[in-house]
């Protein structure tokens, strides 16, 4: 292998593994739902729902529908906040 190609290769597989890497890190995708690291904020909200993923991404969207200018924080606090809310009644 000529010393262009070997360096060519190093430069595409670099740009790989960045492009990889700086996927898993993107918070949004489409439909709105949350990805990458998930906050110990959203991880509590799955807790309260017992696990359910599904359930706690509804009540997120709910969250979202009802003031789409908020941050993703506010909306994960906002539906724990509802959770509790209802289970109080």
């Amino acid at each position: 292998m000529q010393p262009n190609a070997a360096i060519l290769a190093l430069v595409v597989v670099g740009l790989a593994f960045a492009a990889v890497a700086l996927r898993g890190r993107s918070v949004r995708r489409r439909g709105g739902k949350l990805r990458g690291p998930r906050t110990a904020l959203y991880r509590e909200l799955v807790r309260q729902v017992r696990g359910d993923r599904a359930c706690a991404e509804r009540l997120l969207r709910y969250e979202r529908q009802r003031a789409p200018e908020v941050s993703e924080t506010e909306f994960v606090r906002r539906a724990l906040e509802r959770i509790e809310r209802d289970r109080r009644l």
